[in-house]
Parts: structure tokens; C-alpha cells; sequence
């Protein structure tokens, strides 16, 4: 519960730096600290917390969009799917390289 709990409060931190950042650099340096969110979980703990985190960071963003509701969760779970391919293919630990391309 406690991990539950960090990691959906980092997930509303990152939303906000996100969203301070767009305010203050406009739309043409737009980050997209979430995705990086997933991916950051999704290599270091596995996929069963980055698909919680692109959850969590999906229902954030779609509350927050003018566009259809679930595009960004999607996105997202479809982001840490294709992250945990990668990490499969690509991704050695302890090798320098792979950290570069990944």
C-alpha cells in the first residue's frame, strides 16, 4: 500500500511539473515527463508497476483533455508494452551501450 501510494503521488508530481513546464516554455517544448515516467518504471521495476503508473498517468492526462476519454491510457499502457520489447530485445544490464539505445 505504501508503494501504491508513492508512486501515485510522483505520478501527480511529474502531471504538474509537466503542466508548469507547458505554461512557461509554450507548445513548440512541450515534455512528456509522464511516458518518461513509464518507461523510468517500466525498466526499473518491471511491467506490472509501469502499467499501473501508465494507468494512473492516463486517467491524469485524459481528465485533463479536451479529446475522447481513454487516447492517453492507451497510449501509454501501449508505451509500457512496447518499452517491455524493447527491454527484452535490446536491453542487457551492465552493458553501456544498450543503456544509450535504450
Amino acid at each position: 500500500m505504501k508503494r501504491i501510494s508513492f508512486m501515485i503521488v510522483v505520478t501527480f508530481c511529474v502531471f504538474l511539473i509537466e503542466f508548469v513546464l507547458f505554461d512557461f516554455l509554450g507548445k513548440s517544448l512541450r515534455p512528456n515527463l509522464l511516458i518518461l515516467l513509464v518507461i523510468f518504471y517500466n525498466v526499473r521495476l518491471g511491467l506490472h508497476h509501469s502499467l499501473f503508473i501508465a494507468l494512473i498517468a492516463g486517467i491524469m492526462r485524459d481528465s485533463f483533455s479536451s479529446g475522447a476519454f481513454g487516447t492517453y491510457m492507451f497510449s501509454f499502457v501501449t508505451c509500457a508494452y512496447a518499452t517491455t520489447l524493447l527491454k527484452l530485445f535490446f536491453y542487457q544490464k551492465g552493458y553501456g551501450f544498450s543503456r544509450v539505445a535504450m
